[in-house]
């Protein structure tokens, strides 16, 4: 008899150590099945279950292996984020301290809770809080800062003297009216958002690069609401995307951005230089691993801060141009243009599409213009870098066959008076992006159910999943478009409609239901 395989309970940071090494693709599923003693069936099961794991484990500590309920549940998640937040503001938390916050919270929610030292002891174990970490954070926080005093040119020479380009990434920031149609262009434009009821088409998208362009960072979706009604049937999303009431960048979700991002190049043996503005939501980290963060000056993010410099206009012009291109096509079609809708899911394609479309020439120019230099080149005094629109390119929006004239001409059919298509591209640079959350969003942010959200949601709810016939049929309808037109890249999208053809079948095959013995024998 065989020797009953013994049970491998593995904490939430192997998982997610695991679950790294198979997006890096470096190892074999076999071979990592074979390094931490699973079997195959377990990192199935971690893979499909991806997301409950990076949930569970940013909601407890990561040395755990389960994670536990308890009746004050929705009282302790609340209390963590904000503690997270006030340790990313340096703000020093004792354990009276938190007993009294857990007791605002419960009134806050309309809970009878009383907090008490028992209760405060098996917190911090639940959610791995020390006490060298609650009264104060260690002196050795890797983050450096470019003194105000040096000159522009001076100090980015004398940081990139220890990396090499590529491994000098900047992040940044910006707003997104994601549904803006040129309609409302004129309406929206210059609105910052910053208080108050914030529009519910509004996203913070955080875009991060390397110097030398070749490494262009998945883009992280900052939304309102947690589950959209757009994500009903998703068990994949093409972006990363966080929520919160703001939709803002908060310290917490900074912190767990980089953590992530330490734990990647940790794993591919890279020490990485991050770059960033200094504001209240990019906090100091203490115990990274592979990535210094390297403070701007203050009131220097217009002039030194490489994605302001051409990255993140070059993305908008590219994800509004797709966006535009819709709408023409679809009032082409004999539609009303005010019709036309955009959910946050086709958003997040879209932004992936445009974020591809960002040249890594743009991407290289935008570092040189902040002052980014290596050798003997020199910052230019052209503020203004070369972006994807100004290059002749061979890419689908930079075509240089005259079809970007024709786009512009019927672009001007849909803009209202006064509103250039400048402007449209523009409309939300002033949005504000950033910010603290207050104990009651802290709250609701948690403690929102599934039907409040979805009744303050407006976004159109899929009708349902498309059966196998309908992406059989759909599938050979591509592959006929794509044998009618001359694609230079025909040959790679009929290889990759093969492998979905392969897919739809295996899925297919798996709900089909199986024989049973009883189905070979006629009833009498």
């Amino acid at each position: 008899m065989a020797e009953k395989r013994k049970l491998n309970c593995l904490t939430f940071e192997k998982k997610r150590e695991i679950l790294a090494l198979v997006d890096q693709k470096t190892m074999s599923k076999t071979d990592i099945c074979k390094q931490f003693d699973i079997p195959k069936s377990t990192l199935s099961t971690f893979i499909k279950n991806r997301d409950k794991i990076n949930s569970q484990s940013e909601a407890c500590q990561p040395s755990r292996k389960k994670q536990r309920t308890v009746k004050s549940d929705a009282i302790e998640k609340s209390l963590f984020v904000w503690f997270k937040q006030a340790r990313a503001m340096a703000i020093p938390i004792s354990g009276p301290i938190l007993m009294s916050k857990a007791e605002e919270i419960g009134a806050e929610m309309g809970l009878d809770f009383k907090s008490n030292t028992g209760w405060l002891d098996r917190f911090k174990k639940r959610y791995g809080i020390l006490y060298k970490s609650v009264c104060g954070e260690s002196a050795a926080v890797k983050t450096e800062s470019l003194m105000p005093t040096e000159s522009r040119t001076k100090g980015l020479l004398t940081f990139l003297r220890d990396f090499e380009p590529r491994d000098i990434y900047n992040a940044d920031e910006t707003g997104l009216f994601y549904r803006c149609l040129p309609s409302k262009a004129l309406a929206l434009k210059g609105e910052k958002c910053n208080g108050g009821k914030a529009p519910r088409n509004r996203l913070t998208v955080l875009v991060a690069a390397n110097m030398d362009g070749s490494d262009k960072l998945p883009l992280l979706i900052i939304g309102k609401f947690n589950r959209p009604h757009c994500f009903k049937y998703c068990k994949y999303l093409p972006l990363q995307y966080k929520a919160n009431k703001k939709s803002w960048m908060t310290a917490a979700l900074f912190v767990d951005w980089v953590r992530s991002l330490d734990a990647r190049f940790k794993l591919e043996g890279r020490k990485i230089a991050l770059v960033i503005d200094n504001c209240p939501a990019h906090p100091n980290i203490n115990n990274l691993q592979a990535v210094t963060l390297v403070r701007l000056p203050p009131n220097t993010t217009s002039v030194l801060q490489p994605c302001s410099q051409g990255i993140i206009a070059s993305l908008k012009k590219h994800y509004r141009t797709i966006v535009f291109r819709k709408l023409i096509a679809y009032a082409e079609d004999g539609k009303s243009a005010d019709t036309f809708e955009m959910s946050l899911l086709d958003a997040m394609y879209e932004l992936k599409a445009a974020w591809n479309l960002v040249s890594c020439a743009t991407v290289k120019n935008s570092f040189r213009h902040a002052g980014f230099v290596v050798g003997s080149e020199q910052p230019p005094d052209d503020a203004t870098p070369t972006t994807d629109f100004e290059e002749t390119s061979t890419s689908p929006a930079t075509a240089s066959n005259g079809t970007d004239n024709l786009f512009e001409a019927m672009a001007k059919k849909f803009l209202p008076p006064g509103v250039s298509l400048e402007d449209f591209f523009s409309v939300d640079d002033a949005v504000e992006t950033t910010g603290q959350l207050s104990t009651e969003e802290v709250c609701a942010s948690v403690s929102v159910t599934n039907n409040e959200e979805q009744e303050q949601d407006d976004s159109p709810t899929p009708p349902s999943v498309p059966t196998a016939a309908e992406a059989r049929e759909a599938l050979q309808k591509l592959r006929e478009f794509i044998q009618a037109h001359d694609f230079p890249q025909a040959e790679q999208y009929v290889n990759v409609l093969g492998n979905i053809s392969s897919d739809i079948e295996m899925v297919s095959l798996k709900r089909r239901k199986q024989s049973s013995i009883t189905d070979f024998f006629q009833k009498v």
